[in-house]
């Protein structure tokens, strides 16, 4: 788990350790010794990455069967383009996308139903993290942390921008 926040720690993600219960985006950090307490602290902690424009993030959470249908409509649509991926077991995962400089909100079910956005204000679990409803252990498809380049498709940026400037 070390090995893995070092990684992201030199792409310059905050970072931070979240029990089951407790933890949370305040204590996200890019200073090693931060993280490498709270590890020594918690008992089989989650790596968890900070999204929205601290990280220079903004992650497409596919989850459940209704996800992966709602996935599906955007990549035959080409809304979804190729990008940085992290397998979360159960065919979901999370699509990392490069952050635009705007406000991108974060919430459930925003681009469809089992589609989140994570975002500004929003976390995501890193590898080697496991996944605490199946207990699958996160997969990077690139088999190590890489910092997006791949910008949102311009149609998703601006739904996501019209339900933040709606709220």
């Amino acid at each position: 788990m070390l090995r893995a926040a070092r990684a992201c720690i030199r792409l310059g993600w905050p970072l931070f350790v979240q029990s089951y219960t407790e933890g949370g985006l305040q204590e996200a950090t890019t200073f090693i010794g931060q993280i490498e307490t709270s590890l020594g602290e918690v008992t089989r902690g989650l790596l968890c990455l900070r999204t929205g424009a601290p990280s220079g993030t903004v992650v497409i959470e596919i989850s459940g069967p209704a996800g992966l249908r709602t996935a599906e409509i955007l990549a035959r649509a080409g809304l979804l383009p190729d990008t940085v991926t992290i397998l979360t077991g159960g065919g979901g995962g999370y699509l990392l996308y490069a952050h635009p400089g705007v406000f991108v909100p974060s919430g459930a079910n925003l681009l469809g139903p089992g589609v989140h956005v994570q975002a500004d204000g929003g976390h995501i679990q890193l590898p080697p993290s496991r996944n605490r409803n199946n207990g699958f252990q996160l997969k990077w498809t690139s088999g190590k942390p890489q910092r997006p380049s791949t910008p949102l498709h311009p149609r998703i940026l601006s739904a996501l921008r019209d339900q933040a400037l709606a709220a």
